[in-house]
């Protein structure tokens, strides 16, 4: 499967449905964020703890059968998407599309970790309160003619952490076609109520 393909569909699926399932609620100035932002930072740190378990040939490998893309390009992938929305907080306008792409991230595991680390730090100087925010979002990836889209810190948060888990499924399967799925941490690329459903009724992953 292409990765291309793979990112640029999901995107904006994520975008739409995020946005689409929060229309009647902004602003919702009453929620507390650092649960949004807990929850992302729990995500960045089990990445965070495969990082450190990889080297960096698995982290390059891109042979698999399964995906034309090694791991290091869903990690930076996910890594620009927080990077975005960090940026776009100084004037409250999120552009998704101006993702840095830096390949450092894709080479090797130490510069993604310190990457990663920088960015689960800057997550905790948010506001505990939500803000409204604009979202530049073209479906068709054409820059030139992108519509600004009403959203919020909690829906943007929401959505990153959608998207966070979708990589991160797809690293899981990566890391079985490597033969390392031991390195995955518990739960890693599971969505929350996927783990609670599997919880409650004793199914295996």
């Amino acid at each position: 499967m292409s990765f291309n393909s793979l990112t640029s569909s999901t995107s904006s699926t994520l975008r739409f449905v995020a946005v689409q399932r929060g229309a009647q609620a902004l602003p919702e100035t009453s929620l507390d964020l650092q649960i949004l932002v807990q929850d992302n930072k729990q995500l960045l740190s089990q990445l965070d703890a495969l990082l450190c378990a990889l080297d960096d040939s698995h982290y390059t490998n891109n042979e698999s059968a399964l995906f034309d893309s090694a791991l290091g390009l869903h990690v930076r992938h996910m890594l620009d998407h927080y990077d975005c929305f960090i940026r776009g907080l100084a004037d409250k306008c999120i552009d998704y599309d101006s993702r840095e792409r830096d390949v450092r991230v894709e080479a090797g595991t130490d510069f993604a970790r310190e990457r990663l680390r920088r960015l689960s730090n800057a997550l905790d100087q948010l506001p505990r309160e939500n803000q409204a925010v604009t979202v530049l979002q073209s479906s068709s990836g054409d820059t030139a003619n992108r519509q600004p889209l009403a959203s919020s810190l909690a829906r943007e948060l929401v959505f990153l952490h959608s998207h966070s888990i979708h990589h991160q499924a797809s690293i899981s399967s990566l890391l079985r076609a490597l033969g390392a799925s031991e390195l995955e941490p518990v739960d890693f690329g599971i969505a929350p109520a996927t783990c609670q459903h599997q919880e409650a009724t004793g199914c295996a992953r």
